[in-house]
């Protein structure tokens, strides 16, 4: 299955998605080597940039507009950066605590030598 035929995309929103894409590794890369911080920002700043063009630019949306009333759409928003972002902490907290214990191990290893 493609992508166009997944989420409907047309030309232009699959150049967009692209262009956010770039756009969102452009900026994580300003983060300190080794730091999980430029793979949240990659993440954010391109979900925001999409985001952006479907409701402003988007071809089948002619008129932007919300919905929902203000406080249901940062609601919504809300909603959906935790399901974007959840998983990623959990997974950079694992590893993390994984490479700790892994350390304290071969440590205390190399002290009973």
């Amino acid at each position: 299955m493609r992508l166009s035929a997944f989420s409907k995309f047309e030309g232009p929103d699959i150049g967009a998605f692209a262009v956010c894409i770039l756009i969102g590794f452009f900026f994580g890369s300003f983060a300190p080597a080794g730091s999980p911080a430029s793979f949240y920002i990659t993440v954010l700043v391109s979900y925001h940039f999409f985001l952006a063009w479907l409701i402003l630019f988007s071809s089948e949306h002619k008129e932007a507009g919300v919905s929902l009333p203000i406080w249901q759409t940062l609601l919504t928003h809300a909603a959906c950066m935790f399901v974007i972002i959840g998983p990623v902490v959990t997974a950079v907290h694992r590893s993390r605590t994984s490479e700790n214990s892994t350390t304290t191990r071969w440590t205390e290893c190399g002290r009973r030598n």
